[in-house]
């Protein structure tokens, strides 16, 4: 007899959840942590999750990127204007930015201090390019002051907009309310705010999303794995930079220490109480991995449902499904791939499937859903998006592919983080014309962060006896 996963893990979890000692507790837990992590029904679930966060770091890295693009030409020219105007910058003060750049006793001025951070010499905490910001708004004050306004206007915006850009920024209900700044509204990038927005998204979704309760485990994980492996504290930060499935970014490395300080200290003397620790706080600790045992259970209960549905042969269009959508569980009536499947009988494994049937003519841009004729406005955007989504029937088109077939993009150009709030309204525009259109809701057309999907049944000849598609 097989024994069942979901036994061993309640089994694994019930034996420490409720000891109230760190060593204790952590044994429990650390043989927890191996157990879902070496086990392919626990591990899939943990490594989608984290799939997901990764996907929002790495909308971080691109703004940060673009950022830095934006500002590194700022600094070109600045410097340029310096070299024009024969500027002694030995004049410059430091005292013009909110957050004025950092003196170094061996840079003479705000230029040599910049340069050196640019070569590496210098390490300056945070982001790069709030550091880069703090140079460039020293630097330009002291022109604006000095009488150079005509060569740094252009990065001077109305108080209304540098309101607008630094609610971005600190956010809305942010007690630190920017209106104007004295020495100058400076702006050096349009690409700035995204970043500190996508990191507050980052921020709650750490909250909220199951990938924020996994992230705890993993620190623990790369901290006393390290510790197993009698690695350096600078060996286990890069491991946990490095690795592919478990990546942890800087901003969650500095917990990791902690951790392995905690896990020292346990090992060392094992009636030591939760007090002395730092990080390793078993009532905060509690409810999370309770969560987590919950999360695997429940998800590890549907695939196995779903692969028993599978291994009784069911219809192409369940399996389908099941594979590409890990939709919830059957019960009475579920939606799927748009369509309907209801289960005539909890008794039974009976299944009735209902798909919408359409077909559409390139050439004329008719077509025809389940016998009604629709229309659009022939090589229009939308009629140029419809005809790709139902070429590709039940397969998302990818963001970057509408936003090009529909001409916000020529062929081959790359998409612009600036653009993201512009693009997107394209795309949902799109989205809502092809609803309209065919009188379909959201579960038939699916918008998912832009990359659009058709689902239906394609048929290659209308019912309307219209022309065949090319």
């Amino acid at each position: 007899m097989t024994t069942d996963v979901r036994d061993v893990l309640t089994h694994r979890y019930i034996t420490f959840i409720n000891r109230e000692t760190p060593w204790a507790f952590f044994v429990g837990l650390s043989d927890y942590i191996d157990y879902i992590l070496g086990t392919p029904q626990f591990s899939w679930t943990i490594e989608r999750e984290f799939a997901k966060r990764n996907s929002e770091y790495k909308l971080i890295e691109t703004y940060e990127e673009s950022t830095i693009s934006e500002m590194d030409e700022v600094r070109d020219k600045l410097l340029g204007v310096i070299k024009k105007r024969k500027v002694n910058v030995n004049d410059f003060s430091r005292e013009k930015s909110l957050f004025p750049s950092i003196r170094h006793p061996d840079a003479e001025n705000i230029i040599e201090h910049m340069q050196m951070f640019y070569d590496g010499v210098i390490n300056l905490n945070g982001f790069r390019s709030d550091n880069i910001n703090n140079f460039l708004f020293d630097i330009s004050a002291n022109l604006l002051e000095m009488g150079y306004k005509k060569d740094v206007e252009e990065f001077i915006v109305p108080d209304k907009e540098y309101q607008e850009y630094y609610q971005r920024i600190n956010g809305k209900d942010d007690e630190l309310y920017i209106t104007r700044n004295q020495r100058g509204n400076f702006i050096f990038s349009k690409t700035w705010p995204y970043r500190f927005e996508q990191v507050k998204k980052v921020e709650t979704q750490r909250k909220l999303q199951l990938w924020g309760a996994f992230e705890e485990i993993i620190k623990i994980w790369h901290a006393k794995e390290g510790i197993g492996r009698n690695a350096s504290m600078q060996e286990i930060f890069e491991n946990c930079q490095n690795d592919e499935k478990y990546r942890l970014e800087s901003d969650e490395i500095y917990d990791v220490s902690n951790i392995v300080a905690d896990i020292k200290l346990i090992l060392e003397n094992h009636s030591i109480s939760t007090s002395h620790l730092e990080y390793f706080r078993i009532n905060e600790l509690r409810p999370i991995v309770t969560r987590i045992n919950t999360i695997l259970i429940e998800k590890t209960s549907e695939e196995i449902y779903h692969e028993q549905i599978k291994s009784k042969g069911q219809t192409k269009a369940i399996q389908k499904n099941i594979e590409e959508f890990n939709q919830a569980i059957l019960v009475d009536r579920i939606d799927v791939l748009g369509g309907t499947i209801k289960k005539e009988n909890k008794n039974t494994d009976k299944f009735e499937i209902n798909l919408d049937e359409i077909f559409y003519n390139n050439k004329t841009a008719i077509g025809d859903i389940n016998g009604r004729e629709f229309r659009f406005k022939p090589d229009s955007s939308t009629a140029e998006v419809f005809s790709s989504v139902w070429g590709i029937m039940n397969v998302p088109a990818k963001r970057q592919d509408v936003l090009i077939i529909s001409g916000f993009y020529e062929e081959g150009q790359a998409s612009d983080p600036t653009r993201r709030v512009d693009e997107t309204y394209h795309i949902n525009d799109i989205a809502k014309s092809i609803r309209r259109t065919l009188k379909i809701n959201t579960k038939k057309l699916i918008n998912n962060d832009g990359n659009l999907t058709l689902i239906g049944k394609k048929l290659k000849n209308s019912k309307l006896n219209q022309d065949e598609p090319r």
